[in-house]
């Protein structure tokens, strides 16, 4: 299967003043290793919608087929994962860049060099997320420090934790959610102890625990660098929407003028998108005025250099928003009194 390359005429980068710490935009893709394949292999992708037809595909032993049940098991399954057979990951993961998929797993996490590899050619892609599975927190070390690397850390005998979060909670609206509380189907929990959670937290990495009344759930929603996954989503879940609006407004407008009428079109069809982005969680809300936080401009074509004007290229358009963020830890201060 190849993939079509599509033309885009609109570039959106978005910096943070400080570190941040689309539907369609939770498709799992399980890299597989095709056994006894030779060094001169193309790799493939196929799309399958259950895992029934992987299990068809690939047989029920083997351990594809086995992560591609437990993401299906999940009550917000994705519709569809992509599984891509490989013998050398990077030449894989250079020809499958630009597929649909935004969540990488490794099918068979037992070979810790092979994990390693796994994590540093997919984290090198930049807008997807590498998700990895460990035993021991210990064996972090050795893996990427990319901000887009999750690190999952249960024993493989007690199940893919990995694979049922992905299953589970990729899929969801960005913004709409964050990974820590989350709880997954078919993971059996470990029951660490308080130091070995602390060792796991110190490495950013993410557990399956206990919570105070008995409910099992994840223990964090972070990747490897701290960052928070649900922000970096939701960033991505910015310039796709923002993108694809764009590209819509220039496909679907006979001409778009170069002066106030077109440049207009252009804040409009950004702000529609933050706007959606408020609604969905992403962006905060002003405390003063109740209104999400968010600013959009379009500078008029006077302040555009005559260059970009020759060439038809509007650098003008610029935004500006406040995470949301969530709540993840809650300390109340209480106060015994002899009177109200």
């Amino acid at each position: 299967m190849s993939i079509e390359a599509l033309q885009s005429d609109v570039d959106v980068v978005i910096s943070a003043q400080s570190p941040v710490i689309a539907q369609g935009l939770g498709t799992p893709a399980i890299f597989t290793k095709k056994t006894g394949g030779e060094p001169s292999f193309k790799p493939t992708l196929q799309e399958f919608n259950s895992s029934t037809d992987v299990v068809t595909a690939f047989g029920s032993g083997s351990t594809v087929s086995k992560v591609a049940q437990l993401i299906f098991a999940q009550s917000n399954r994705p519709d569809h994962v992509d599984i891509i057979q490989y013998t050398d990951i990077e030449t894989a993961v250079n020809m499958f860049a630009d597929a649909d998929w935004m969540f990488a797993l490794l099918d068979d996490v037992s070979d810790q060099n092979e994990v390693a590899a796994f994590a540093g050619a997919t984290t090198e892609i930049g807008d997807k997320f590498t998700v990895v599975q460990v035993s021991d927190s210990a064996k972090l070390s050795s893996l990427s420090t990319s901000k887009n690397l999750i690190a999952f850390v249960h024993p493989l005998d007690k199940g893919r934790l990995d694979a049922a979060a992905v299953g589970n909670i990729a899929n969801l609206q960005p913004g709409s959610t964050t990974w820590k509380f989350r709880s997954v189907t078919g993971i059996a929990p470990n029951g660490y102890t308080s130091s070995e959670l602390g060792q796991i937290k110190k490495a950013n990495g993410i557990s399956y625990v206990k919570a105070v009344g008995g409910a099992y759930m994840l223990s964090e929603g972070w990747t490897i660098t701290g960052d928070y996954i649900d922000e970096i989503h939701a960033r991505i879940w910015i310039e796709n929407e923002i993108k694809a609006s764009l590209q819509e407004l220039l496909t679907n407008t006979a001409k778009l003028s170069y002066d106030q009428r077109g440049i207009i079109q252009i804040q409009s069809a950004i702000d529609l998108v933050l706007m959606s982005a408020a609604n969905n969680g992403i962006i905060a809300t002003d405390d003063k005025t109740g209104r999400p936080a968010y600013v959009v401009t379009a500078t008029p074509r006077s302040s555009q250099s005559s260059s970009d004007v020759h060439t038809r290229t509007y650098r003008g358009a610029a935004f500006k928003y406040v995470q949301a963020g969530a709540i993840h830890n809650i300390v109340v201060s209480g106060q015994i009194a002899d009177a109200i």
